[in-house]
Protein backbone atom coordinates (compact mmCIF):
# COMPACT_ATOMS: atom_id res chain seq x y z
CA UNK A 1 0.00 0.00 0.00
CA UNK A 2 1.16 3.65 -0.77
CA UNK A 3 0.47 6.22 1.34
CA UNK A 4 0.44 10.07 -0.02
CA UNK A 5 -0.17 13.29 1.51
CA UNK A 6 -1.52 16.57 0.15
CA UNK A 7 -2.95 19.51 1.08
CA UNK A 8 -6.47 19.45 1.20
CA UNK A 9 -9.14 21.71 3.22
CA UNK A 10 -10.54 20.72 6.36
CA UNK A 11 -13.75 23.09 7.01
CA UNK A 12 -13.05 22.24 10.81
CA UNK A 13 -9.45 23.26 10.73
CA UNK A 14 -8.83 26.12 12.94
CA UNK A 15 -5.14 26.46 11.46
CA UNK A 16 -5.86 25.94 7.89
CA UNK A 17 -5.91 23.34 5.41
CA UNK A 18 -4.75 19.93 6.99
CA UNK A 19 -2.67 17.81 4.95
CA UNK A 20 -4.93 14.97 2.54
CA UNK A 21 -4.56 11.55 3.34
CA UNK A 22 -4.56 9.47 0.64
CA UNK A 23 -3.88 5.65 0.40
CA UNK A 24 -3.18 4.09 -2.71
CA UNK A 25 -3.68 0.13 -3.07
CA UNK A 26 -3.41 -2.81 -5.18
CA UNK A 27 -6.15 -5.19 -3.60
CA UNK A 28 -5.43 -8.22 -5.53
CA UNK A 29 -9.18 -8.76 -4.42
CA UNK A 30 -10.77 -6.71 -1.66
CA UNK A 31 -13.30 -9.27 0.11
CA UNK A 32 -11.63 -11.08 2.38
CA UNK A 33 -9.52 -8.20 3.36
CA UNK A 34 -12.14 -5.35 3.84
CA UNK A 35 -12.09 -5.36 8.26
CA UNK A 36 -7.69 -4.85 7.96
CA UNK A 37 -8.71 -2.50 5.20
CA UNK A 38 -11.37 -0.51 7.45
CA UNK A 39 -9.31 -0.82 10.73
CA UNK A 40 -6.18 1.22 9.18
CA UNK A 41 -8.42 3.58 7.27
CA UNK A 42 -9.42 4.41 10.87
CA UNK A 43 -5.78 3.78 12.42
CA UNK A 44 -4.24 5.88 10.23
CA UNK A 45 -7.09 8.69 9.90
CA UNK A 46 -6.84 8.08 6.00
CA UNK A 47 -9.09 10.49 4.12
CA UNK A 48 -9.35 8.98 0.29
CA UNK A 49 -8.50 5.22 -0.36
CA UNK A 50 -7.34 4.55 -4.08
CA UNK A 51 -7.90 0.75 -4.81
CA UNK A 52 -7.61 -1.23 -7.86
CA UNK A 53 -7.62 -4.95 -8.05
CA UNK A 54 -10.56 -5.16 -6.40
CA UNK A 55 -12.82 -8.53 -8.07
CA UNK A 56 -15.87 -7.04 -6.98
CA UNK A 57 -18.91 -7.91 -9.20
CA UNK A 58 -21.78 -5.69 -9.20
CA UNK A 59 -23.71 -8.64 -6.93
CA UNK A 60 -21.43 -7.60 -4.10
CA UNK A 61 -22.03 -5.09 -1.45
CA UNK A 62 -18.97 -3.30 -0.14
CA UNK A 63 -19.17 -0.26 2.04
CA UNK A 64 -16.88 1.08 5.05
CA UNK A 65 -18.31 2.57 7.68
CA UNK A 66 -17.34 6.98 7.59
CA UNK A 67 -16.61 6.76 3.78
CA UNK A 68 -18.13 7.21 0.36
CA UNK A 69 -17.81 4.61 -1.70
CA UNK A 70 -17.38 4.56 -5.32
CA UNK A 71 -16.58 2.01 -7.82
CA UNK A 72 -16.21 0.61 -11.47
CA UNK A 73 -16.59 -3.06 -11.56
CA UNK A 74 -15.44 -5.12 -13.96
CA UNK A 75 -18.41 -6.90 -16.29
CA UNK A 76 -16.86 -9.29 -18.12
CA UNK A 77 -14.59 -10.83 -16.10
CA UNK A 78 -14.19 -11.18 -12.38
CA UNK A 79 -10.40 -9.86 -12.40
CA UNK A 80 -9.65 -6.00 -12.04
CA UNK A 81 -12.15 -3.34 -11.36
CA UNK A 82 -11.24 0.39 -9.04
CA UNK A 83 -13.06 1.82 -5.89
CA UNK A 84 -12.39 4.58 -4.47
CA UNK A 85 -13.45 5.75 -0.06
CA UNK A 86 -14.15 9.30 0.91
CA UNK A 87 -14.63 10.15 4.03
CA UNK A 88 -18.01 11.43 4.46
CA UNK A 89 -17.27 14.98 5.75
CA UNK A 90 -15.15 15.63 2.07
CA UNK A 91 -17.45 16.91 -0.69
CA UNK A 92 -17.06 14.28 -3.52
CA UNK A 93 -19.54 12.85 -6.71
CA UNK A 94 -18.86 10.38 -9.32
CA UNK A 95 -18.06 12.03 -12.96
CA UNK A 96 -18.60 9.47 -15.71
Amino acid sequence: MTRVKATGYDKNAEEGPKPLSVLQWNAEGISKKKIPLAERLHKEDIDVACLQETHLTENLRFTVRGYQTYRVDRKERNKGGVLILVKNHIPAKHIT
